[in-house]
Protein backbone atom coordinates (compact mmCIF):
# COMPACT_ATOMS: atom_id res chain seq x y z
CA UNK A 1 0.00 0.00 0.00
CA UNK A 2 2.78 2.37 0.61
CA UNK A 3 4.35 1.60 -2.28
CA UNK A 4 1.30 2.62 -4.34
CA UNK A 5 0.93 5.70 -2.55
CA UNK A 6 4.82 6.57 -3.36
CA UNK A 7 4.05 6.04 -6.80
CA UNK A 8 1.05 8.41 -6.68
CA UNK A 9 2.53 11.03 -5.11
CA UNK A 10 5.45 10.83 -7.95
CA UNK A 11 3.47 10.32 -10.80
CA UNK A 12 0.24 12.17 -10.50
CA UNK A 13 -0.31 15.64 -9.30
CA UNK A 14 -3.64 15.71 -8.05
CA UNK A 15 -2.56 13.22 -5.49
CA UNK A 16 -0.26 15.57 -4.08
CA UNK A 17 -1.80 14.91 -0.34
CA UNK A 18 -2.25 10.84 0.02
CA UNK A 19 0.94 10.65 1.59
CA UNK A 20 0.52 13.53 4.16
CA UNK A 21 -3.33 12.03 4.70
CA UNK A 22 -1.76 8.41 5.35
CA UNK A 23 1.27 10.12 7.45
CA UNK A 24 -1.27 12.19 9.68
CA UNK A 25 -4.02 9.07 10.11
CA UNK A 26 -1.22 6.39 11.13
CA UNK A 27 -0.17 9.10 13.40
CA UNK A 28 -3.32 10.06 14.93
CA UNK A 29 -3.53 5.60 15.65
CA UNK A 30 -0.68 5.47 17.22
CA UNK A 31 -1.14 8.70 19.74
CA UNK A 32 -4.73 7.01 20.30
CA UNK A 33 -2.90 3.70 20.82
CA UNK A 34 -0.22 5.34 23.19
CA UNK A 35 -2.78 7.28 24.95
CA UNK A 36 -4.93 4.04 25.94
CA UNK A 37 -2.03 1.94 26.85
CA UNK A 38 -0.51 4.62 29.10
CA UNK A 39 -4.05 6.11 30.70
CA UNK A 40 -6.29 3.04 30.26
CA UNK A 41 -4.22 0.02 30.67
CA UNK A 42 -7.88 -2.30 31.46
CA UNK A 43 -8.47 -0.80 27.66
CA UNK A 44 -4.69 -2.46 26.40
CA UNK A 45 -7.00 -5.24 24.07
CA UNK A 46 -8.42 -3.47 22.28
CA UNK A 47 -5.61 -1.09 20.58
CA UNK A 48 -3.03 -4.20 20.23
CA UNK A 49 -3.31 -7.27 18.22
CA UNK A 50 -5.99 -8.48 16.17
CA UNK A 51 -7.91 -5.01 17.23
CA UNK A 52 -4.55 -3.01 15.84
CA UNK A 53 -4.77 -4.82 12.10
CA UNK A 54 -8.60 -3.96 12.28
CA UNK A 55 -7.88 -0.51 12.94
CA UNK A 56 -5.11 0.19 10.11
CA UNK A 57 -7.52 -1.44 7.72
CA UNK A 58 -9.86 1.01 8.72
CA UNK A 59 -7.16 3.68 8.29
CA UNK A 60 -6.43 2.03 4.59
CA UNK A 61 -10.18 2.20 3.72
CA UNK A 62 -10.10 5.70 4.43
CA UNK A 63 -7.04 6.73 2.29
CA UNK A 64 -8.12 4.52 -0.35
CA UNK A 65 -12.08 6.62 0.41
CA UNK A 66 -9.89 9.85 -0.37
CA UNK A 67 -7.58 9.06 -3.36
CA UNK A 68 -11.12 7.88 -4.78
CA UNK A 69 -12.48 11.34 -4.03
CA UNK A 70 -9.78 12.87 -5.21
CA UNK A 71 -9.72 10.72 -8.58
CA UNK A 72 -13.26 11.61 -8.92
CA UNK A 73 -13.76 15.18 -8.46
CA UNK A 74 -10.28 15.87 -10.82
CA UNK A 75 -11.41 13.59 -13.29
CA UNK A 76 -15.34 15.75 -13.39
CA UNK A 77 -13.09 18.94 -13.22
CA UNK A 78 -11.11 17.85 -16.69
CA UNK A 79 -14.65 16.94 -17.97
CA UNK A 80 -16.04 19.99 -17.29
CA UNK A 81 -13.02 22.11 -18.75
CA UNK A 82 -13.46 20.12 -22.10
CA UNK A 83 -16.64 21.02 -22.02
CA UNK A 84 -16.35 24.61 -21.46
CA UNK A 85 -13.59 24.82 -24.20
CA UNK A 86 -15.65 23.30 -26.54
CA UNK A 87 -18.52 25.59 -25.95
CA UNK A 88 -16.14 28.51 -26.69
CA UNK A 89 -14.92 26.68 -29.24
CA UNK A 90 -18.73 26.37 -31.11
CA UNK A 91 -19.43 30.16 -30.13
CA UNK A 92 -15.53 31.40 -31.66
CA UNK A 93 -16.12 29.48 -34.81
CA UNK A 94 -18.40 31.47 -36.80
CA UNK A 95 -16.93 34.56 -35.76
CA UNK A 96 -13.13 33.25 -37.13
CA UNK A 97 -15.04 32.63 -40.53
CA UNK A 98 -16.49 35.93 -40.39
CA UNK A 99 -12.77 37.45 -39.78
CA UNK A 100 -10.67 34.96 -41.92
CA UNK A 101 -13.64 35.56 -45.06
Amino acid sequence: MTALLVLLECCLHQYNYAISTAIILFSFLAVVQMSIISFKPAFKSFVTGYWLKIEIFVVYVIIIHYVWNITIVSLSYIASRENYRRSIGSLLRPVWRELTA
